[in-house]
């Protein structure tokens, strides 16, 4: 059986900080990251995706953001969301503790660096 349909909420990522949007559509829960840390700014990435999810507009890899110039440690730390939902928490906790915190965010000041 498949879920029933339900608007939107935040959920905020305990490793990053960053908001989530999570909703059910078309029998499938959906999470997306807002890459925002503040829930006013999360809140209105939000209503936008599920509009673009809602309406069709939505594309399979569609960003949120331009990342060129950011920080590395926010990129990683937008990828970590993205993928917390998905991966086992010990494969995440490697992502997050050796590969980003170890491997490559002392040695790249920014994403395109």
């Amino acid at each position: 059986m498949a879920r029933a349909a339900a608007g939107w909420r935040l959920v905020q990522a305990r490793a990053t900080g960053i908001y989530q949007v999570r909703f059910t559509h078309a029998g499938r829960r959906r999470s997306f990251s807002t890459g925002k840390r503040d829930s006013g700014g999360a809140a209105q990435v939000a209503a936008r995706i599920y509009a673009d999810v809602v309406c069709g507009r939505w594309s399979p890899g569609k960003t949120v953001s331009e990342t060129a110039g950011h920080p590395f440690d926010e990129i990683a730390a937008l990828w970590l969301a993205d993928i917390e939902p998905t991966v086992d928490p010990q494969i995440f906790t490697l992502y997050q503790d050796t590969y980003v915190a170890t491997h490559f965010a002392p040695f790249f000041k920014s994403i395109d660096r």
